[in-house]
């Protein structure tokens, strides 16, 4: 899936959508990595995984998370925001509290 998506520039959620599904478990994870690796941005990832249909939000979360682990600087500050919002939560704060769990 990678070396035929790496030359298929730009990526298109059409294409992809078309060759890479039905969504299954053997082709959610290698899409997500995939998609992190040639977009190299956690907002890129994010939004053609979630654009692609079937278990998207799987596929987004995943890709989203390698991708900004890779590229820290292209994660979309606002969507936290947004999500504190939605969940009437502190997410930087609940981050923080687990990888202090983790250290422990």
């Amino acid at each position: 899936m990678h070396a035929d998506l790496s030359s298929r520039h730009p990526l298109t959620v059409d294409y992809i959508a078309e060759k890479y599904f039905p969504s299954t478990p053997e082709t959610k994870f290698p899409r997500a990595i995939s998609l992190a690796l040639l977009t190299l941005s956690a907002e890129g990832t994010a939004l053609i995984a979630a654009n692609l249909g079937g278990d998207s939000d799987s596929v987004a979360s995943m890709g989203g998370a390698i991708a900004g682990a890779l590229r820290p600087d292209t994660v979309n500050e606002g969507w936290f925001d947004v999500g504190a919002k939605v969940n009437d939560d502190d997410l930087i704060d609940g981050a923080l509290g687990l990888a202090a769990l983790r250290s422990c």
